[in-house]
């Protein structure tokens, strides 16, 4: 099951705001993009730590004050990938809060 809560086909440093959000069968993938700030990736991570996800790998690029990141996660207790579509809109809801309101 794959599930996308964000736009398709868009350059991540093109957004002024994007979370997007997809499960696929070994992990989670989660894309972030915005205006960079100091302390953004730390209160990202720390949302996801807050809400039981492993973070398995992570790639992020910054460019003239912009963010751009993957993040791949698997849920905590068992290792699979989340697809509770449930936890993933509320993922989703935190990290949108993050980007907005910081």
């Amino acid at each position: 099951m794959v599930q996308s809560l964000g736009p398709r086909g868009r350059s991540f440093l093109s957004l002024a705001r994007f979370i997007g959000v997809q499960s696929a069968a070994e992990h989670t993938t989660i894309e972030v993009s915005g205006r960079d700030r100091p302390s953004l990736l730390s209160e990202v991570f720390v949302i996801l730590a807050d809400l039981n996800c492993n973070v398995v790998a992570a790639e992020v690029w910054t460019l003239n004050s912009r963010m751009a990141s993957v993040i791949y996660i698997t849920d905590e207790a068992n290792g699979l990938a989340i697809d509770d579509p449930d936890r993933l809109a509320k993922i989703k809801q935190l990290l949108l809060y993050v980007r907005q309101y910081r």
